[in-house]
């Protein structure tokens, strides 16, 4: 399964430059704590960004099954975020990108 060794880690440009690192670090926090374990991952997970009142929440989808889960963080949503980011497990790394940066990797 994805996800269960512990690789190096990143945010591409896109990312890092839209979304701030507080932000990126209670992604990989969510992933670690919460979905490893609970739900065979794949190598390529797709998580969008929600308002939910003020704050925002993160909310994972899967296709199979097709199912979604959703994490209510402490951080104030900014509409100007990206609605949808990918977090994709290559050989050697993790990485989270905007999906316009796909194929970039």
């Amino acid at each position: 399964m994805a996800f269960e060794t512990p690789k190096e880690r990143y945010a591409s440009f896109g990312i890092v430059s839209n979304i701030p690192g507080q932000l990126v670090d209670n992604i990989w926090k969510v992933i670690d704590q919460y979905l490893i374990g609970l739900y065979p991952l794949d190598t390529l997970l797709t998580c969008h960004i929600l308002k939910k009142e003020k704050n925002l929440s993160l909310e994972f989808t899967f296709s199979r099954p097709r199912i979604s889960i959703v994490f209510d963080l402490t951080i104030p949503f900014n509409p100007f975020y990206p609605h949808k980011i990918l977090i994709l497990e290559g050989k050697n790394s993790q990485t989270i990108l905007l999906p316009e940066e796909i194929d970039l990797f």
